[in-house]
């Protein structure tokens, strides 16, 4: 799918909780986004059960809530990149999309390396 299957697939989350791998959950998660071959939703629900079941426990829930709440940031910018990918041209609405998300980001990837620069350097 072109993920790197060592990086943290559960975004804003962890992989591992208490002992539990949801990175699988949470892969496949991404890989329904990028493909768009369902609806948003199934590819939420199918997280949430994933997770619910891996952890036996009502995580997924949460987990589902964040992503209703804030998922479709990255829903849209995988539209967008498709679009992108298959040389059509973008909409105003694709181009605000585009603009905004990449900027928004950039400022949070920026901030996050900030914080895991004064985090190693705190050792």
């Amino acid at each position: 799918m072109g993920y790197n299957t060592d990086t943290n697939h559960c975004t804003l989350f962890w992989d591992v909780w208490h002992d539990y791998d949801i990175s699988g959950c949470c892969l496949l998660h991404d890989e329904m986004y990028e493909l768009a071959n369902v609806s948003r939703k199934v590819a939420d629900i199918t997280l949430r059960d994933c997770v619910n079941t891996m952890t036996n426990s009502s995580l997924g829930d949460l987990m589902y809530a964040g992503v209703r709440s804030f998922g479709w940031i990255f829903w849209l910018w995988h539209r967008v990149k498709q679009k992108l990918g298959r040389g059509e041209k973008m909409n105003i609405f694709d181009r605000l999309v585009h603009r905004i998300i990449k900027s928004s980001f950039e400022k949070i990837f920026d901030e996050h390396k900030i914080q895991f620069a004064k985090y190693n350097n705190a050792k």
